[in-house]
C-alpha cells in the first residue's frame, strides 16, 4: 500500500513538472537594436585533389605554388572552411603537402569530404 502511494505521488510530481511552463518575468520593456546580416559569397573553399596529383580550386587548375599564392592573397578569408575532395587512390604524402600549405597560410578549418558507403544489405 505504501509503495503504491509513493508511485502515485512520484507520477503526480513528474506530471506537474512536465506540464508546467515557466515564463521569465518581463521586468522592463527593452527595445533591442536591429542588425543586418552580411551574406558572404561562400563560407567554403573547395579543393579537389586528383589521383595524378593535380589540385583544383573549384574548376580552376592550380599548381602547389599557385595554391600557396592564392591562399596568401586571401588572408582575410582564413576563417572559411576548406573542403578537400581527395581521390581515394591518392598517396597520403601528396595530401600532406596540401595540408602543409594550408597550415602555413593559417587556413586551419579543413573538412575531408567523403561519399557515404552504399548499403550492401549485409547489415554491417
Amino acid at each position: 500500500m505504501v509503495t503504491a502511494m509513493a508511485d502515485t505521488a512520484l507520477q503526480l510530481i513528474i506530471f506537474f513538472m512536465a506540464s508546467t511552463t515557466y515564463d521569465a518575468p518581463n521586468l522592463a520593456e527593452i527595445n533591442l537594436p536591429q542588425s543586418e546580416t552580411q551574406t558572404s559569397e561562400s563560407e567554403y573553399i573547395y579543393l579537389s585533389l586528383t589521383r595524378d596529383g593535380m589540385v583544383y580550386l573549384g574548376k580552376e587548375e592550380l599548381s602547389l605554388d599557385g595554391l600557396r599564392v592564392y591562399l596568401s592573397n586571401r588572408q582575410d578569408q582564413r576563417n572559411k572552411v576548406v573542403s578537400v575532395f581527395a581521390d581515394k587512390n591518392m598517396q597520403y604524402r601528396e595530401i600532406a603537402v596540401v595540408l602543409t600549405i594550408l597550415q602555413e597560410q593559417e587556413f586551419l578549418n579543413v573538412l575531408f569530404m567523403t561519399q557515404p558507403k552504399k548499403d550492401d544489405g549485409s547489415g554491417k
